[in-house]
């Protein structure tokens, strides 16, 4: 089995080696998806716990999961193919579900407390921003890319406008949060604004995920 992580263990290996540990940087808010070349810790500075106390309760949860023997699908070892067919039925399906839902539900919200939440109308615009790149993207992945991976064929410069266009989403989400104050509702938040903002958090949580699982391991199994 692996041996205990460092500071210097890349973000996106650690999590490509140790998919539980997903769970805890979505905790801190800690981006593992874009920049995962970055080492532990540089990426725990995204949080607010000190590098080396993440470190410790990584390592710690890591030892846990080999005593338990927890098991999951190590996706680092599985195919191309097997790997794009999860993407697609996890993943795409979400953002197809999820984003017509958060839109209409930021209407609602924006129409009923944007004048006393100016903040909303800043989450309408960046939400509408990465709504609308998102849905092209989804596109260009299931017409282009994962065609072409399937038929072996050339790649390279579509995964390089990939990678980049996940930055941007990586940055609007970012964004969102910071204007949604850490997806937490003001008091006096209705319920559906609560519901909005439970729902941008997931949606932050599943793109993190979606997007390692395609820059981590997918692409850079290609590019090896």
């Amino acid at each position: 089995m692996k041996k205990l992580f460092t500071p210097d263990t890349p973000i996106g290996t650690l999590v490509a080696e140790f998919p539980g540990a997903a769970a805890i940087l979505n905790t801190y808010r800690v981006d593992y998806c874009c920049g995962g070349e970055r080492p532990l810790k540089e990426a725990a500075l995204d949080g607010p716990l000190a590098p080396e106390s993440l470190l410790q309760e990584l390592n710690a949860a890591w030892e846990a999961f080999r005593i338990e023997e927890t098991q999951y699908e190590d996706w680092a070892r599985s195919t191309p193919e097997k790997l794009v067919d999860h993407i697609i039925a996890v993943h795409h399906s979400f953002l197809r579900k999820n984003l017509p839902v958060i839109g209409e539900l930021l209407f609602k919200v924006l129409q009923v407390h944007g004048p006393h939440h100016p903040e909303l109308f800043e989450v309408h615009r960046l939400f509408g921003g990465l709504r609308q790149e998102l849905e092209a993207h989804l596109v260009k992945e299931e017409a282009f890319l994962f065609p072409a991976i399937a038929a072996g064929k050339g790649t390279a410069a579509l995964i390089e406008e990939l990678e980049a266009e996940h930055e941007g989403a990586g940055g609007a989400l970012k964004a969102l949060r910071e204007a949604t104050d850490h997806h937490q509702a003001p008091a006096d938040g209705c319920a559906s604004f609560r519901e909005l903002y439970r729902l941008l958090s997931a949606l932050e949580q599943d793109m993190y995920t979606h997007v390692h699982l395609e820059n981590n391991i997918l692409f850079k199994g290609i590019k090896a």
